[in-house]
């Protein structure tokens, strides 16, 4: 066979090697969009015409005539091609939408060839190899050809090849030496496996390397991590050697209510992005998520706002225990290191467990130890305030009879009044110390919350009136807590309605709430607390006051604790202190 006809025919032949490989690899990742159903007809119908071509051009040099229904096959084949260069054209303005210049010119100037010099075997081979090798480097359009995909089709073509000119060799021998020919065929089938042991030796390194990569991490970064104790770093530290390691643009590393990134992205991740993507991960028994795979979904918008293509879900123990988002930048696909990254997730979440139960063992540990602490001081304070409570009983008592003496009132009256005021005072301190020493009592009552506050607040707006003061009021009726102790209620009111008018001025007022099902906000217009001391406002004798001992708030916890409740604490940026306690839920009477 003349090479003038072998050329074509060998062209004919690779070209729809390359289509069916293509159209195999292509066809799971058709509804991608907007590209994949178009990229798999270009392969398909490519395909076709070197198909019908090389069917054709093999009967008509082997059997010296033109295949029966010749017209049919070639009617066929050119069909299928002008739909090929359709879609192709299509392709081109995919591309010009989305300003990918490179693919432009590319895949353009192979389509322009294989339109001008039809009916060439080479140059028709183009517009799928153009595509190909697009997508293989580029992901042009969302598209993934992975690269053992590739090591797939280069052993294939090298197969081929050589068979072909194993067959080739054999002739040439045969005709001159007769059966010698067919020795050759063996001995070069016995020495295929020599010549391809290179070619497999570089499949097995590239495969060996991303074991060892696997490896590599989980036994140096993971170890490493966990000598860090603190969980934010440890996130931090995780999240930037998955970026460096895997090459990423940014990495996102979500556990719990905790946050860690490293990299660039290109929007910000909000409370209520954050659920949106975990609902997204919880409704799904997959571990990975692919953006443009993604049916339209909040999550979705979420990932495309962030530039984030990829979301695996750390799981351990079958539970969801955090997210991790990843920007593959200038990559569309993880390609191999998608299996890397599956299979350390589980020893990343492990190792964010295993630092969140460390914390919370430290943490309980710390709160034995304040609480040890606390009871040794309540004790010692108790003792104090019995020792105290007597003489100041007396000093009290005999200020209160020398006011009765007209002499000694005329004299010294403004005196006495300053003593009396000076011992009520610390009468009132050493009630706190005493409440603060006592155990936690009974919760067999049930309370009208609703007229605690009333009585609370209709008896300080009395005490505030003088001072400039004003008290606003807005308590929702009939809120009724069972299983409850009247005094540890009345203490957290009182407690918190003192504080909040010693930090009013005058001229301001103070703003109460009581809301269902059992809320109660108290407001103040004072200066706020210094960021620097809001979390230790509610430590015991801790205070900013001149004169105060530091239990009042530290009271208000200790009760919202016993009654089963959480206090929280807000400084507007303006100015002012809002304190908010949720008891259990009320019913209403």
């Amino acid at each position: 066979m003349p090479a003038a006809t072998v050329f074509p025919l060998f062209m004919s032949f690779l070209g729809m090697g390359l289509c069916l490989f293509l159209g195999i690899v292509m066809f799971p990742q058709r509804k991608i969009r907007p590209a994949g159903m178009p990229a798999w007809v270009l392969v398909v119908s490519f395909g076709l015409w070197h198909g019908a071509t090389l069917v054709s051009g093999l009967y008509r040099e082997t059997a010296g005539r033109e295949l029966e229904y010749a017209a049919v096959w070639k009617g066929v084949g050119n069909a299928a091609l002008a739909c090929g260069f359709v879609v192709a054209v299509w392709l081109l303005w995919l591309g010009y939408r989305r300003r990918l210049w490179l693919f432009l010119f590319g895949f353009g100037l192979s389509v322009l060839l294989a339109i001008a010099l039809y009916p060439s075997s080479f140059f028709t081979t183009g517009p799928p190899f153009l595509l190909a090798w697009f997508i293989f480097w580029d992901n042009v359009f969302g598209l993934l050809l992975a690269i053992r995909s590739v090591f797939s089709l280069i052993l294939g073509i090298s197969v081929a090849l050589y068979l072909f000119l194993m067959r080739q060799l054999g002739r040439i021998f045969e005709d001159r030496w007769g059966e010698g020919g067919v020795l050759l065929e063996l001995a070069l089938l016995f020495w295929a496996g020599i010549l391809w042991l290179p070619l497999y030796a570089a499949i097995s390194r590239f495969l060996s390397r991303r074991a060892a990569f696997y490896t590599d991490f989980a036994k140096t970064v993971i170890p490493e991590a966990g000598l860090i104790l603190d969980l934010t770093l440890r996130m931090e530290f995780l999240a930037a050697q998955l970026r460096e390691r895997f090459r990423m643009r940014a990495v996102l590393l979500l556990f719990g209510s905790e946050c860690a990134s490293a990299g660039t992205w290109s929007g910000a991740l909000t409370e209520a992005d954050r659920r949106e993507l975990e609902s997204y991960a919880e409704s799904r028994p997959a571990d990975k998520v692919y953006e443009p795979h993604m049916e339209d979904a909040p999550a979705r918008e979420v990932m495309r706002r962030l530039g984030c293509r990829y979301m695996l879900v750390l799981r351990e123990e079958n539970r969801i225990r955090g997210l991790l988002l990843l920007d593959t930048t200038p990559l569309a696909f993880l390609d191999e290191n998608e299996e890397v990254l599956q299979g350390l997730a589980p020893q990343i979440a492990q190792s964010l467990v295993a630092c969140r139960l460390v914390e919370e063992k430290v943490g309980l540990e710390r709160e034995l130890a304040r609480q040890e602490n606390l009871a040794s001081l309540g004790k010692a304070a108790a003792t104090i305030a019995h020792e105290v409570k007597n003489p100041l009983s007396a000093i009290k008592t005999i200020a209160q009879v020398m006011r009765e003496d007209a002499l000694l009132q005329e004299r010294y009256g403004e005196d006495l009044s300053f003593i009396v005021a000076e011992v009520n005072r610390l009468d009132e301190s050493v009630r706190q110390l005493l409440g603060f020493s006592r155990p936690a009592p009974a919760m067999e009552e049930t309370v009208d919350l609703s007229a605690e506050v009333e009585s609370a607040v209709a008896a300080l707006a009395r005490q505030a009136k003088p001072m400039g003061i004003r008290i606003d009021s807005t308590i929702a009726n009939g809120i009724v807590i069972e299983e409850t102790n009247r005094e540890l209620i009345r203490q957290i009111v009182l407690n918190l309605l003192l504080n909040a008018i010693q930090a009013t001025p005058a001229g301001k007022a103070v703003t109460v709430a009581l809301e269902h099902p059992a809320m109660l906000r108290i407001t103040d217009q004072g200066p706020g607390i210094d960021p620097k001391l809001r979390e230790r406002i509610f430590e015991p004798f801790f205070t900013t006051k001149v004169k105060g001992t530091g239990l009042g708030l530290a009271i208000v916890r200790r009760n919202v604790k016993l009654l089963g409740g959480e206090v929280e604490l807000h400084c507007p940026e303006g100015g002012g202190t809002q304190i908010t306690v949720r008891l259990k839920r009320g019913r209403v009477s």
